[in-house]
């Protein structure tokens, strides 16, 4: 994009302190969600695309990304009547075939998801994360479509960078991250749209050392932590159900003091306050049960606000053709870095 003149490449580096004893749990319980507060932050235009740096964008994408026609059309879903456009994900069994599925066009993708070459991603682990982008009416579809939100739903997304809520910092590691983003999206009452002509495909990579703490097996899995993340998903969904606007607003205080740029209107906007809450959307919100919830994890956790400092920023350039966007926001740790680069190659 920035040959075409239409965008710059920004990359904040951010440490954070740990004491001696936390060192051998840091590539366990690195800060993803602050770091992805972060890259929120730093973010300059109305739109912003939320994708892992493991996840390659289709050519289509980022072709129709450039168009003026389509970036208005996408402002006007995002911005004004608060939509969410979800990207549809795939995973390949190689790179070389995840490569060549970002490149190729809609008519030999759905052809090579139906011989079996690709398939909808984590289906095996985890269904729930894109179950509800229903992957067979997307093969048929010409347009954006309208999606029903199920809680377990973690797409990635194209959305308004200043009616998107802010991710809660505390969660680290592997484990309910984006879901508890998407399920906040969802109290927030945000519409869910499928776009027809993009998609993403993940590039396999060797397990993180995160997903083997919590879903390894033997030696490599780490007593009780997925039971110790889904009770910190719980208080926070009581948290969100409460009052989506106090949770976002909590949640954005933690970002670092000068990199609060973006024009937040969600202080404005009620959300579900006064209406009835959706039953996918229900949850404990029992005081004892909620005290119960905070003193289990604030005994087994070592999870606790992330403290990050900002050593070095770096910019490739200034230009932006628009203000609109997509800005690609995405998180790494410093030994993901092939990952960055194969990323924004295809951007």
């Amino acid at each position: 994009m920035e040959r075409r003149g239409r965008g710059a490449l920004q990359i904040a580096i951010v440490v954070e302190t740990v004491a001696l004893v936390e060192l051998s749990q840091a590539s366990i319980r690195y800060p993803v969600n602050a770091l992805r507060n972060v890259a929120l932050a730093e973010a300059r235009t109305d739109l912003v695309l939320l994708l892992d740096v493991d996840f390659i964008l289709s050519s289509s994408a980022s072709r129709n990304f450039s168009l003026d026609s389509r970036l208005q059309q996408m402002y006007r879903s995002c911005c004004l009547n608060k939509e969410i456009l979800v990207l549809p994900a795939f995973q390949a069994r190689s790179c070389e075939t995840a490569l060549a599925s970002a490149q190729a066009d809609k008519f030999e993708v759905v052809k090579l998801f139906e011989d079996g070459t690709i398939e909808q991603f984590a289906k095996r682990e985890f269904d729930k994360g894109h179950r509800a982008t229903n992957y067979e009416r997307w093969k048929q579809a010409r347009s954006e479509y309208a999606l029903q939100y199920e809680e377990g739903f973690e797409p990635f997304v194209v959305a308004a960078r200043a009616l998107i809520p802010w991710y809660n910092p505390i969660f680290r590691g592997y484990g309910r991250n984006k879901v508890i983003h998407i399920f906040h999206c969802a109290a927030f009452g945000m519409a869910f749209y499928a776009l027809a002509d993009a998609w993403v495909i993940h590039s396999p990579h060797e397990p993180s050392a995160a997903f083997k703490a919590t879903f390894g097996k033997g030696e490599e899995r780490e007593i009780k932590l997925f039971e110790n993340i889904m009770s910190l998903y719980n208080e926070s969904k009581s948290e969100i159900l409460a009052s989506p606007a106090a949770a976002s607003a909590a949640y954005g205080l933690h970002v670092a003091p000068g990199w609060w740029r973006r024009r937040d209107l969600l202080g404005g906007w009620m959300g579900m306050e006064g209406k009835e809450v959706p039953k996918t959307l229900r949850g404990t919100t029992d005081l004892v049960q909620r005290r119960f919830l905070r003193n289990l994890h604030e005994h087994k956790f070592s999870f606790r606000q992330p403290k990050l400092r900002r050593i070095l920023h770096l910019e490739s350039g200034s230009v932006y053709g628009q203000d609109v966007g997509p800005t690609l926001c995405t998180t790494l740790t410093a030994d993901r870095l092939s990952r960055l680069l194969l990323q924004v190659r295809y951007f």
